[in-house]
């Protein structure tokens, strides 16, 4: 005998009778809603006595989940539920000062490495553009 009623499955799944006493868990993503904002619901096979429920992990909703706090690595995006990194924000010609969040001027443009030598043994000098990077 089939009972006319649906049933509560966990995660939000709702089971509806329908012909023959076959049961069909979803019609649509809604069906499937687990109330969790960091998944993606998705219905497979949706209407049919296959069909079933299929939870997919979002690492973001929005750009605010994905912001690291750091300036100098770039705007992080929430794209389709992951983080993307954007490039640094500084043009050529500027280094970036994380502790300002501002991009800054490269001072001393130089020929030689010999003109960008800032008397410390603990970085080289990369001629052009008087970066010291730290060896």
């Amino acid at each position: 005998m089939l009972i006319a009623a649906s049933l509560s499955l966990p995660y939000g799944c709702k089971v509806s009778p329908i012909l023959e006493g076959q049961e069909v868990t979803c019609r649509n993503n809604l069906d499937c809603d687990d109330n969790n904002e960091y998944t993606k619901d998705i219905c497979l096979d949706a209407g049919t006595v296959n069909s079933s429920c299929k939870y997919q992990n979002v690492l973001c909703n929005t750009d605010k989940d994905c912001d690291d706090g750091f300036y100098c690595d770039g705007i992080e995006r929430c794209v389709d539920g992951n983080c993307q990194d954007q490039p640094n924000p500084c043009d050529i010609g500027e280094t970036c000062n994380e502790i300002s969040d501002i991009c800054e001027p490269i001072r001393g443009f130089c020929n030689t490495d010999k003109d960008c030598d800032d008397q410390n043994s603990l970085t080289t000098p990369h001629t052009k553009s008087c970066l010291f990077i730290k060896i």
